[in-house]
């Protein structure tokens, strides 16, 4: 029997032998996998957010009642999970523009309990604010809000910023006009109210990163090589032996970069991508030119990726991330810089 097919026999065999032990202690068995139940929960009974997530997972939870001699809890409901998930999910930084106060209250809630962090906004015109100021990993956008709408704040995104980011919409509206209504204005989901635990992390567990992009390929560790050597050892043949030029390179180079990556950080944040575009090509050209092959690798990736900076979210998230590591690049690749410059002229030779 294939190895695949004797695991479920063996999953099916033990869940035969629980159910006739609850059944024999007076108590009810059922299974949970995603918004699926199988069996005959209590009736007060509710999915806890960590079942939710770990079903969606590809996991499967089994929960069973019996009863016993406790005047406290004579029924007390116990899970057990089965096939668990290998890596749990990623928190996301979420922003809720939502006006209503008990809504905020809910939703907030169940956030926090996927582990997800959350700002608020009162209105679509909060929503645009709050975008300009922070980065986030999903919106989740009410449609009926005072100052600006739902429809508004989400078409005035898209204009600003592409599909670099994931708008669902949470409406009371359940019409299927509705929702054509907030696909048509840019957005990517609709959530009806009232919210429910399991549609929620049905999302969350959607627009989960790859994690690929959380590690930018192109970065290289510590101790790897950040020079090619042969670039200096080329210019110093051209200058003829001259210590003189060959420091004056480096400084310019170490120079132009110190302005060159706070200015690529500034059009990123701006979402100036054609500005982001020159930067990173001319940080490129000036990494190649004095064998910085650390900083060259980041700056084609980089180049790569703001192609599709306008439109795909997680090439928004790797730009972030490879922005953030270039002064790292730039502090290793300066002592790289100096440890060469020392071999090539000991001090004792420099005139």
């Amino acid at each position: 029997m294939p190895t695949h097919l004797r695991s479920r026999e063996g999953v099916a065999l033990s869940l035969a032998i629980a159910k006739n032990l609850v059944q024999r202690l007076g108590g009810t068995l059922w299974a949970q996998s995603g918004s699926t139940v199988v069996g005959h929960p209590p009736a007060d009974w509710q999915p806890r957010a960590e079942d939710v997530l770990l079903t969606l997972q590809g996991g499967c939870v089994v929960q069973f009642t019996i009863l016993c001699n406790s005047t406290a809890s004579p029924h007390l409901p116990v899970a057990v999970a089965m096939n668990s998930p290998s890596r749990p999910l990623i928190p996301l930084r979420v922003l809720l523009a939502e006006d209503n106060d008990l809504n905020q209250k809910i939703t907030l809630m169940m956030l926090e309990k996927l582990s997800c962090t959350a700002t608020v906004a009162r209105d679509g015109q909060g929503a645009l604010d709050a975008l300009e100021e922070a980065e986030f990993d999903l919106v989740l956008m009410d449609v009926n809000m005072p100052v600006m709408d739902g429809l508004t704040a989400t078409r005035q995104i898209r204009s600003l910023m592409g599909k670099t980011i994931p708008i669902v919409a949470v409406t009371a509206s359940a019409l299927p006009e509705d929702r054509d209504r907030c696909l048509a204005a840019g957005m990517d989901r609709v959530l009806f109210k009232p919210l429910r635990m399991e549609e929620l992390a049905a999302v969350i567990s959607h627009y989960q990163p790859q994690p690929s992009l959380r590690l930018p390929e192109p970065v290289l560790p510590p101790d790897a090589p950040r020079l090619n050597e042969h670039i200096l050892t080329e210019l110093l043949a051209v200058s003829g032996g001259d210590h003189t030029f060959i420091a004056e390179v480096i400084a310019t180079f170490l120079g132009s970069t110190q302005e060159l990556i706070p200015a690529m950080e500034q059009a990123f944040q701006e979402r100036d991508y054609a500005t982001l575009g020159r930067l990173t090509h001319r940080l490129k050209s000036n990494s190649a030119s004095v064998g910085a092959i650390a900083l060259e690798a980041i700056c084609r990736k980089l180049e790569e990726l703001i192609q599709d900076l306008a439109e795909d979210s997680a090439a928004h998230r790797q730009t972030r991330q490879l922005l953030g590591t270039l002064t790292q690049e730039l502090r290793l690749s300066a002592q790289a810089l100096d440890h060469q410059y020392d071999r090539l002229f000991p001090p004792h030779t420099r005139r």
